[in-house]
């Protein structure tokens, strides 16, 4: 598999609209899936495992961003934003 096909399918990257958005789902026999993005000029972390998605902005300016239906503003005083992976997905 692709790099893009992977933070594209698994991470549910969307970069089509006003805010990145996120909709985490890792099959089950993953453990965890570890990466990076750089999105206009800021580097966000994420961290994937069984039942937790962590996002951590470590450069750049504060970012809101969508987790499913939640909004999220990543800062540097707000290092990590776990969520919960929603039910698994086909």
């Amino acid at each position: 598999m692709s790099w893009a096909n992977i933070v594209y399918g698994f991470a549910g990257l969307r970069s089509d609209g006003e805010l990145l958005r996120f909709a985490p789902y890792l099959p089950d026999r993953w453990k965890t899936l570890t990466f990076s993005i750089v999105y206009r000029g800021r580097v966000i972390h994420i961290h994937m495992e069984q039942g937790k998605t962590c996002f951590r902005l470590t450069r750049g300016a504060p970012l809101t961003l969508q987790i499913y239906d939640r909004i999220c503003t990543l800062s540097d005083q707000e290092q990590l934003i776990p969520v919960p992976n929603l039910a698994n997905r086909p």
